[in-house]
């Protein structure tokens, strides 16, 4: 009876730490892994610090946008490429806040073009092609 209780209470602590930490292969806490949440769909694959995105990684969310970056403390920072809808578009993070300008492709019949998006601390002041 008293292993029962005690699997059972291993069982149920082992269920709970991984719906935290939904690390799905390597180190998703000081090292290289790549964490999945299936109820999310959030996906990452990269370096790790303390439990959060650090360094360079690339992440996914359950509508397909997605950023190619370096992380510091679990926010972009640093030049990313990343598509949030719109195409592909590059461009500076500061702490997760887009700064600066950013070019995004844009595709149609006439071929490729580029159109320039600045930003102000994460508020978008101009757009041209």
């Amino acid at each position: 009876m008293k292993t029962l209780i005690l699997s059972s209470l291993f069982f149920l602590c082992a269920v709970s730490f991984a719906q935290e930490t939904p690390c799905s292969k390597g180190d998703c806490q000081n090292g290289y892994g790549f964490y999945y949440n299936k109820e999310t769909g959030e996906m990452y694959h990269g370096f790790f610090k303390d439990g959060k995105y650090n360094g360079v990684g690339y992440t996914e969310n359950k509508a397909h946008d997605y950023w190619w970056s370096n992380f510091k403390d679990g926010k972009i920072d640093g030049f990313t490429v990343y598509d949030e809808g719109e195409g592909r578009t590059w461009g500076v993070f500061e702490q997760g806040v887009k700064i600066g300008d950013h070019v995004r492709e844009v595709r149609g019949d006439g071929g490729v073009q580029r159109e320039l998006i600045a930003y102000d601390n994460g508020k978008e002041i101009s757009r041209k092609m």
